[in-house]
């Protein structure tokens, strides 16, 4: 890792000067600065660079998020993925919900609905290979990885569609809803997440293990708050 910076002052103590060529500067060791290339000076005697581990050449500002954390931001960007391409994926061929209105008047409507489809299916795709990509850094290694993988998921899903189910039971439009809108689109969209998990316990890392994911009190007392105002606020439905 190598990091460079232009400036006048001394080297550091760490300091071990690189070669630079065009506007590049090379490590020692045979690594490379890759980084805002164009901003090296043109005058390698103004730049100062050090070689060294990864931890010690380290952006500013990064932080170190905690196991909840980084699983919040893994789901909810994965199911950010897996629900508008499940919605396409299912509804487009049969015109369910608001595709059915978006299709209408379309021709030819068979080519529109296969194009819909394969959006929808590459979108899920997407989704399925980030989400297990993702979430092998999230789970030990070895047998526990494999019920971590299984338990990250499985539950997830679950609590998602039954959520999703008690808010659609407050909407005044119809009860229908609950079945052709909440359970299909919870349980049948984001229904990759148990392939992740799947995929994830067959081929779990092999590296060292992270921190484990454990409970924190205010993460579910978050928690709590969204689901009172996802049943109160979402489930009967906002005002048009």
């Amino acid at each position: 890792m190598l990091t460079a910076r232009a400036t006048a002052g001394a080297p550091p103590p760490n300091f071990r000067r690189p070669t630079f060529r065009g506007g590049r500067a090379f490590c020692p060791g045979g690594q490379t600065w890759r980084g805002e290339a164009a901003k090296l000076p043109a005058r390698p005697r103004r730049a100062e660079a050090r070689c060294g581990p990864p931890e010690q050449t380290k952006r500013r500002g990064t932080r170190d998020w905690s196991p909840p954390a980084r699983f919040f931001c893994w789901l909810l960007a994965t199911v950010n993925l897996l629900i508008p391409g499940g919605y396409l994926l299912f509804g487009a061929p049969i015109g369910f919900g608001d595709w059915g209105d978006f299709e209408r008047g379309l021709h030819p409507l068979w080519a529109w609905k296969i194009a819909l489809t394969a959006l929808g299916l590459a979108i899920s795709l997407a989704g399925l290979r980030w989400g297990a990509k993702h979430l092998r850094s999230l789970v030990p290694s070895g047998g526990q990885g494999r019920r971590s993988a299984w338990r990250l998921t499985l539950w997830p899903y679950l609590t998602g569609g039954f959520v999703s189910m008690a808010a659609a039971a407050f909407n005044p439009t119809s009860p229908i809803l609950i079945v052709t809108s909440a359970a299909a689109a919870s349980f049948g969209g984001t229904c990759w997440l148990l392939w992740i998990g799947s995929i994830v316990a067959r081929h779990p890392p092999n590296g060292d293990s992270p921190p484990p994911l454990r409970r924190e009190p205010r993460w579910m007392v978050a928690g709590a708050v969204a689901l009172a105002l996802y049943l109160a606020v979402l489930g009967p439905g906002l005002p048009r």
